[in-house]
């Protein structure tokens, strides 16, 4: 799609109009974790402090690719469609905070968004496809949603990222304010920038590491309340420490999340609704602890429900995942 144990505990606390409801719903359902085979290796004895760390001018560019399939049926008719979303963010390292207590230093960071991606399939078997860097115009089910994500790929956020992955923070210049003047209330691009939606949005590619050394079994929690439509929901993210595994002459750390909601709904990574009754939520991360810094997560997502729909209910199947790579820019050398 691009082309160029123990356990610790501790407690944190809606999409662009298309022109079918089927589109609308793949765009709002929510994403998940895709499931990855890697071979582990034990750790030593001695336990391990897994942080991010990052230096001022260190610069990264994390590509999401997010997959929904969702099937729907309404009495003996049923359809699917489909939709992908692929974003290129840029983080550029500002400077570093010391934390205390606790080990690592928070990390200032400038956001900027570069590329989106939109293919969006219908259930008569059409493709639409936009690109932000294409000079070709977006198809017509997609143009309201390329107008209302140009103010997004233009804007620049700074953010307070703890050692553990979490989002402390979100400063929006007045620049950004005024690029969103114009950008409807109901764009789920819009919500990105608020502080909830860029830690909803990051939060489930960054998952969250743990706040002390952990062995191979070792588990944390990660316990929040999110605002939805339907009210306030519990949700608490299950992560286990499986030890190392080794992919292309490094060392990198493997966790495994399971996330549960109390009351089976759960807010999507892009705000959206949680339309979810029954629910499978679960995932992977590949941190590079040497570097400091995640390298890829995988996330899937298994949701059935139930939708009021002209006077009846529409069934409702849908797949999610989310893939996420993190890469380091590196500096152009000096000539000679």
């Amino acid at each position: 799609m691009w082309h160029r144990g123990r356990s610790f505990r501790s407690a944190n606390t809606k999409s662009a109009a298309a022109t079918s409801w089927q589109i609308a719903f793949a765009a709002l359902a929510t994403l998940g974790w895709l499931l990855s085979a890697t071979a582990l290796s034990s750790e030593p004895n001695d336990a391990l402090t897994i942080v991010w760390r990052l230096h001022p001018g260190d610069q990264l560019r994390i590509r999401m690719t997010q997959r929904i399939r969702t099937e729907m049926r309404i009495g003996e008719k049923q359809s699917e469609v489909s939709m992908l979303t692929a974003m290129e963010l840029q983080w550029s390292v500002v400077r570093t905070v010391p934390q205390t207590p606790g080990p690592g230093d928070a990390i200032q960071i400038e956001q900027s968004f570069k590329r989106l991606i939109l293919q969006v399939t219908q259930a008569d078997g059409k493709t639409s496809n936009y690109d932000s860097e294409s000079p070709d115009p977006a198809p017509k089910p997609l143009e309201e949603i390329a107008a209302t994500v140009r103010p997004l790929l233009k804007s620049r956020i700074e953010i307070i990222l703890s050692p553990q992955g979490e989002i402390r923070a979100v400063q929006m210049p007045a620049e950004t304010d005024s690029l969103l003047r114009g950008v409807t209330a109901y764009s789920r691009w819009k919500n990105l920038l608020t502080r909830e939606g860029i830690d909803r949005m990051l939060r489930q590619a960054l998952g969250r590491l743990p706040e002390n050394p952990v062995r191979p079994g070792d588990v944390w929690e990660d316990i929040r309340e999110i605002e939805t439509p339907s009210g306030k929901v519990s949700q608490t993210n299950r992560y286990e420490y499986r030890g190392t595994a080794v992919e292309g002459g490094r060392t990198l750390q493997v966790v495994h999340r399971t996330t549960t909601a109390r009351s089976g709904e759960q807010a999507g990574a892009f705000d959206e609704p949680p339309p979810g009754r029954e629910q499978r939520d679960t995932g992977i991360l590949h941190f590079d602890n040497a570097a400091g810094r995640l390298v890829r997560s995988q996330s899937r997502q298994e949701i059935a429900s139930e939708i009021p729909w002209e006077g009846g209910q529409v069934r409702v199947s849908s797949v999610g995942t989310l893939d996420t790579v993190i890469e380091a820019i590196e500096s152009p050398k000096p000539p000679g």
